[in-house]
């Protein structure tokens, strides 16, 4: 989890923007709000997903992330105005199949705090691809899960300088990134083709 905690909403062509307005503006803009370097989203058929992408609800659309030593793509599993989801996905690329590096979801999304202001913030839950073996699970560990963590940081990095400097206020809150055994989850959580409650 990596959030911003936005007390005084900026202003962008004249007006003051509310909550759903700057999802959608960080969105459509999203590289201005990451680290291209650690990774760089562009939807992966401009003819097909860009439309998607671009329209109000991006349900569907195909983004492939190029991160330095690899690429994964996700599509948009879920798109509301409060929040829009990546799920990873396995998609031919040039002939062959690429992978992500990891399994899972990300969310970016906002909440209401009740008092006016507002919690910007990405979440996601993941672990290590289905072909990533044991020859390289150092590599995944440090690499992928390291490389997420400071992609994510530059989104909070990012997003709380953006708002700042358009008239806004906000400040990033500490970040939470803990990987966990998947052994130990699977016995409690695991429930492949059913629903498993908390």
């Amino acid at each position: 989890l990596y959030a911003v905690q936005i007390a005084h909403m900026p202003t962008l062509d004249g007006s003051v923007v509310g909550p759903e307005e700057l999802l959608s503006f960080v969105r459509l803009n999203i590289n201005d709000f990451m680290d291209t370097s650690l990774g760089k989203f562009d939807p992966l058929n401009p003819n097909l997903d860009t439309p998607t992408w671009q329209s109000t609800n991006s349900l569907g659309a195909v983004i492939n992330i190029k991160i330095p030593w690899d690429s994964g793509a996700v599509v948009v599993s879920d798109h509301t105005s409060n929040d829009w989801i990546f799920s990873t996905i396995t998609v031919p690329i040039l002939g062959g199949v690429g992978s992500h590096p990891v399994s899972g979801n990300r969310q970016f999304g906002f909440r209401s705090r009740g008092d006016g202001s507002y919690v910007f913030y990405t979440r996601g839950a993941d672990r290590k691809g289905f072909y990533t073996g044991p020859g390289i699970d150092y590599f995944v560990e440090g690499a992928t899960f390291g490389g997420g963590d400071a992609l994510w940081r530059s989104y909070q990095d990012k997003l709380t300088k953006f708002v700042n400097d358009n008239g806004g206020s906000a400040s990033k809150r500490p970040h939470h990134s803990k990987r966990y055994d998947w052994s130990h989850v699977k016995l409690l959580f695991f429930s492949p083709g059913g629903i498993t409650t908390i």
